[in-house]
């Protein structure tokens, strides 16, 4: 496997050197490339990063198969090719991923945000819909690159957001994204609590939830280039559940909501931890594949 690998790069690479290359050669090697190093569907792949590399979409790029690259692009579009024959995550290499309809950078610092986690962003647009308040406090725990809090300052005028995270690269990163996507948030690194002085009418969180033993068994994309400090959960996956649950009321308004993604196989656990820290579970959120993805959860005592 080793011995076909290097062939098919010295090939590739001779191939890639040649002049007059149109968008249909360069493809087709390209996923060739591809497929011999174990990348799933490699022609789908291959064309995402060509379609990047030209600044045109998918059906343009078919339309136009005979047309000629020029030789930077077809460099850079080797450099590409190579990063994701690695198992480098698509975001990472084209520097940026959509989310809820906006465009967030994305670096090896921060976890690449997740259709799936659209749909804890929708039911926090729900609930703030129903909210009497003129000005709605939020706190996006764990805020990693920014993208839920970006999104609910970005659609709902009412959201006043603050994004807080341990790591001081991702609030670097966050911050960069909220200028991008034209939102005001304050920014703050912390560790959960430690740096959290106000009270807020809802603290929405995306935590770390893997169990540290199931980490190895994630995909080559997911451990070799996502932040583990985002990943790792812990023992049982549930260490930052117990921490947040444990603290949340003293940071919430009376009756505030505590909205948290989380891992379909949880629910049960973490219903248990909430309910042992005096907040009802209102709902469980499900996911694209209508899996459990989170739960909604409400303050029963006043503080």
């Amino acid at each position: 496997m080793k011995k076909n690998k290097s062939a098919c790069r010295l090939i590739f690479l001779l191939i890639i050197k040649m002049k007059q290359e149109t968008f249909q050669s360069v493809l087709t090697w390209g996923t060739y490339y591809l497929k011999q190093h174990g990348i799933s569907n490699p022609r789908f792949e291959a064309e995402l990063l060509l379609s990047n590399v030209l600044g045109i979409d998918r059906v343009q790029l078919l339309v136009k198969s005979e047309h000629i690259v020029t030789a930077s692009q077809k460099s850079r579009f080797v450099r590409f090719i190579e990063q994701r024959s690695q198992h480098k995550p698509y975001a990472q290499i084209v520097g940026h991923k959509e989310f809820m309809g906006l465009d967030f950078l994305v670096t090896p610092d921060v976890l690449i945000p997740r259709p799936d986690t659209e749909n804890i962003v929708e039911e926090v647009l729900s609930i703030m819909q129903n909210m009497p308040q003129k000005k709605i406090n939020i706190l996006d725990l764990c805020c990693g690159s920014g993208a839920i809090g970006i999104a609910l300052a970005k659609y709902e005028k009412k959201a006043v957001v603050t994004g807080s995270d341990l790591s001081e690269k991702a609030i670097n990163i966050a911050k960069q994204n909220a200028k991008r996507n034209k939102v005001n948030i304050t920014f703050l690194q912390s560790d959960l609590f430690q740096n959290i002085s106000d009270r807020f009418d809802i603290i929405v969180t995306n935590p770390p939830y893997i169990p540290t033993q199931m980490i190895k068994e994630l995909s080559e994309d997911v451990k070799d280039y996502e932040p583990r400090l985002a990943l790792d959960g812990g023992e049982s996956g549930l260490c930052f559940y117990k921490k947040i649950f444990n603290n949340a009321s003293k940071y919430l308004q009376n009756e505030g909501y505590l909205i948290c993604e989380c891992g379909w196989d949880q629910v049960e656990d973490i219903t248990d931890i909430a309910e042992c820290n005096s907040f009802n579970v209102l709902r469980i959120i499900h996911d694209l594949a209508n899996l459990n993805r989170g739960l909604v959860c409400k303050s029963i005592n006043p503080n």
